[in-house]
């Protein structure tokens, strides 16, 4: 449900169950599982639709084989900024790891971080764009996992040339920073260190 003014507000409730579908394996030896997911969402804008904050949270609870069920939740909140021909999009977000949902915008659970995303457009010439994101995982702490620290950025530019195709060129940076952990067996396991 989705309620609101486009050019002031909007407001918006969420829910979702799923049921495994018992009959697609023949001979299944579980029973059907289910996830329930539930939320809201909102936005508030300023100066005619510029800027947008916004903001989303959800809870999930998804049966599990053998276990209790699990439970988690995800938030993301942030600022949407156009004006002519420029272009800002900035949040910071959380998905838990035991976070389920029937598929996007959070297939990746167990992460948090921030993300932005800018652009500038000469009108039949040229766009230019640059991304960032920055995230952590390991959420839980779990002690035989590494903590990752993921740091990903690109910058690049698309042609616009009227009567002329398209051309991308994008360049990007990645790296993935872990700490180490103990083994079962108490052994260290060295990864790239923080």
């Amino acid at each position: 449900i989705d309620l609101g003014d486009r050019n002031l507000f909007s407001l918006g409730l969420h829910y979702l169950y799923a049921l495994d579908d018992s009959t697609s394996i023949s001979e299944s030896i579980n029973q059907a599982l289910n996830n329930q997911n539930a939320g809201a969402s909102g936005s508030l804008l300023f100066l005619k639709r510029k800027p947008r904050f916004f903001g989303e949270g959800y809870y999930s609870i998804k049966d599990s084989l053998g276990y209790a069920s699990v439970n988690d939740h995800a938030y993301k909140g942030g600022l949407d900024l156009r004006l002519n021909n420029y272009k800002f999009l900035g949040y910071y977000y959380r998905i838990g790891y035991d976070y389920y949902s029937a598929g996007y915008p959070y297939l990746n659970n167990d992460r948090q971080g921030l993300f932005a995303n800018t652009a500038y457009y000469f009108t039949n010439i040229i766009n230019l764009f640059a991304e960032a994101e920055y995230y952590n995982d390991n959420l839980d702490n779990r002690a035989y996992t590494p903590e990752t620290t993921t740091r990903i950025g690109d910058i690049g530019f698309t042609t616009r040339f009227k009567g002329y195709p398209e051309l991308t060129l994008k360049f990007e940076y990645q790296d993935d920073i872990s700490n180490s952990i103990m083994d079962l067996d108490s052994n260290l396991i060295e990864t790239n260190r923080k």
